[in-house]
């Protein structure tokens, strides 16, 4: 069943680290470890590989914490209500940040299985960079 359209488009996973020129991005090096049990870990960073993608890019990104390692694509998926980064899985696994309880629930809503998101709701979806 595909994502009703929505007026207020809602973000995570986006570090001052890769975009230091927007206002009011989190510090992922700052943020502590969430002690996440493992099989929401796994069902989350499942949700977010499976998003639609909002963005396509075919550039990669660094990680900010390991140098050497590549945390994913410049491309940006959504669920319809939530947008973020294809870099957040990664992150999710190697910093564990905490996600917002509410993202959390709708994920498992979903049995950790993105909706299909409908093209008009993706033309009304606001990337914060």
């Amino acid at each position: 069943m595909p994502v009703k359209q929505i007026s207020t488009t809602r973000h995570i996973g986006f570090w001052r680290e890769e975009f230091p020129d927007v206002a009011g991005m989190p510090c992922l090096l700052e943020e502590p470890k969430f002690d996440w049990e493992s099989s929401e870990l796994a069902g989350l960073r499942s949700y977010l590989e499976k998003g639609t993608i909002l963005v396509a890019s075919p550039g990669v990104r660094r990680s900010i914490i390991e140098a050497r390692e590549i945390a994913g694509s410049t491309s940006i998926r959504t669920d319809g209500v939530w947008i973020w980064p294809d870099t957040l899985p990664y992150y999710l696994r190697k910093a564990r940040p905490a996600l917002p309880t509410d993202f959390r629930e709708r994920a498992r809503s979903y049995n950790y299985v993105p909706p299909a998101v409908d093209a008009a709701t993706l033309a009304t979806l606001k990337v914060p960079v």
